[in-house]
């Protein structure tokens, strides 16, 4: 860090300070390169930051940190409040960097109190197929301190060499990272799904993309779930279109709306009337609705009623189970207006597996293996595997239904390729099946990002017409 040297001439103002932070800056610096060869990059920025924190700015070493970012990373990092860095660790990969920013509180006499800090934390890391550097924001570095680290300095700024990449890797929001770990790390994430062993068990492969892998068994849970929620919205309708005539047979004029069967009309000034009506409501529906057409054991049992409130519930009375409830009560009527509506709501408690395990049956057995595309951003994954949608018909409460299934989770049988105008292609065929999901590498910094991105679009296309 000898080029630094030059500024203690040129600044005799905070010359103390900037002389002590430039000593442990290039203290680290060595010790880094030493453990295990710091880029050439991470040098210079470190140099960067060492004045900035001392308040020194030279417009030529900032134009030259600027270009060794990626995009406007540059711009977003030489606009830091680097006066107020906390700290700095170097691991074999990355540099990451800590903020501190005092909590005030203005007390009775208008003094200002300090109460706490915000921390804001970064990472540098370097793009391996362009070279460049990249700039994200995390919310949290604290877990750096349980690993193995060696301490430079603590004073004026904390400096410590960590020996590893995994407190970075966790911050970023993943376990494994494919681009500095091979395809072992991949490997190693499937083989935890054999063991049950899943905690965080992301593996970041190309960019910022990220697979999350689980065992190929929740792809199937997925559609499970899907089924029992689909066949829980058409018991929901089935049992409203049921009250709605039965109501109706009585010559009740009613509407259905969501999970509603609505009665307009009561007089709220009728107390007599209106404290009766639920326990007519309640007798009508327990004695009269019937659903042994849906199954055999499902009955209508009482639950509770009151002044105000009356509900009941459906029953298998096989597994002794509510899977759903009917709630009679008042609705909200319009200022002014002396009639108010009753509402008959139908919830829905659970659906048990009896109810849609033929569905599920039917739906996995007419799964087949084909070759899906999926598009995240700017990254192209292919794979092979179970399809990503489905629609099929099943007869279902006396009628032909089509079910739509979309997994939340996706399934690579084979193998999966993820290519991307910037990174180099990965490919990899896998030794067995798993369930995976897309995410991103945490990043604080979008919002900042899109800023400097408009800005700059604003100089290069603002007056053109």
């Amino acid at each position: 860090m000898e080029t630094a040297q030059k500024y203690l001439n040129s600044h005799s103002k905070n010359r103390e300070l900037l002389q002590r932070t430039i000593e442990e800056f290039e203290l680290l610096i060595s010790k880094a390169r030493e453990r295990f060869g710091l880029y050439k990059e991470y040098e210079k920025v470190l140099i960067y930051t060492a004045l900035r924190f001392c308040r020194v700015r030279d417009p030529k070493l900032e134009s030259e940190v600027k270009s060794l970012f990626e995009s406007i990373y540059g711009d977003v990092f030489t606009n830091l409040h680097f006066t107020n860095l906390h700290a700095v660790y170097v691991t074999p990969n990355y540099l990451a960097f800590v903020f501190t920013f005092e909590r005030k509180l203005r007390g009775t006499y208008n003094e200002d109190r300090v109460y706490g800090y915000n921390y804001h934390n970064y990472v540098i890391g370097k793009n391996l197929t362009t070279g460049k550097l990249f700039l994200h924001k995390v919310s949290y570095l604290g877990h750096i301190l349980d690993y193995e680290r060696e301490v430079i300095s603590e004073y004026p700024v904390i400096a410590y060499i960590v020996k590893s990449d995994k407190p970075i890797f966790t911050a970023l929001g993943y376990s494994y990272d494919i681009e500095l770990q091979g395809e072992t790390a991949l490997k190693e994430a499937i083989g935890n799904t054999a063991i049950g062993n899943t905690p965080l068990n992301r593996v970041r492969v190309q960019g910022d993309l990220v697979l999350e892998i689980n065992p190929i068994e929740q792809y199937f849970i997925d559609i499970r779930e899907q089924i029992r929620h689909q066949y829980a919205n058409l018991f929901v309708s089935e049992v409203l279109d049921r009250l709605a005539n039965l109501l109706s047979d009585y010559g009740l004029h009613v509407i259905t709306h969501n999970n509603d069967v609505i009665i307009r009309g009561i007089y709220r000034y009728a107390r007599e009337k209106r404290l009766e009506i639920f326990r007519v409501l309640h007798n009508i529906i327990l004695k009269e609705l019937d659903l042994t057409d849906i199954d055999k054991d499902l009955v209508v049992d009482s639950n509770y009623c009151g002044e105000w409130t009356c509900t009941l519930l459906i029953v298998d009375k096989e597994i002794k189970f509510a899977i759903a409830e009917i709630e009679s009560f008042f609705g909200s009527g319009i200022f002014g207006d002396p009639f108010i509506p009753i509402v008959v709501r139908v919830y829905i408690r659970h659906i048990p597996d009896k109810y849609i395990e033929s569905i599920y049956q039917y739906a996995i057995k007419h799964i087949s293996e084909v070759e899906n595309v999926v598009r995240h951003g700017r990254h192209v994954i292919q794979y092979f595997g179970y399809p990503r949608t489905m629609f099929f018909t099943y007869r279902v409460l006396n009628r032909d239904v089509v079910f739509s299934v979309n997994p939340l989770h996706l399934a690579c049988t084979k193998w999966i390729q993820i290519t991307h105008p910037e990174h180099t292609p990965f490919y990899y065929q896998t030794p067995r099946p798993f369930a995976f999901r897309i995410h991103n590498v945490e990043n604080l910094l979008i919002n900042r990002e899109n800023h400097y991105r408009i800005v700059k679009l604003i100089k290069q296309l603002g007056n053109s017409r």
